[in-house]
């Protein structure tokens, strides 16, 4: 399950958006979707530890997942991999919203 499907996009924009404060009114790429929220997780890894962690569990990360991300040997390449997992995950989110609703 992958959000290469153009359709998937708005409602992942609107996901990132909600909570991570990135513009939804402009339509991006999955790519600078991922670079939007790659920049503001480095920002959340050297100055909000604990807001990260807050986002973090709310949407409902994979711990083990996380913990992997934050094994990768820069900041910048932690930040993606976890950029990565909020992707995947908000993905999963809108499938089964989709899935269940009868969509």
């Amino acid at each position: 399950m992958t959000a290469e499907n153009d359709h998937d996009l708005p409602d992942l924009q609107q996901a990132l958006a909600k909570n991570w404060g990135l513009p939804d009114d402009t339509p991006f790429s999955r790519e600078e979707l991922h670079r939007l929220l790659t920049t503001r997780i480095a920002e959340l890894l050297n100055h909000d530890w604990e807001g990260l962690l807050r986002i973090l569990y709310r949407i409902d990360v994979d711990e083990k997942a996380f913990h992997q991300a934050l094994e990768a040997p820069t900041a910048d390449e932690q930040a993606s991999e976890i950029a990565n997992l909020m992707i995947e995950r908000e993905i999963r989110k809108i499938y089964l919203r989709r899935k269940f609703s009868g969509k």
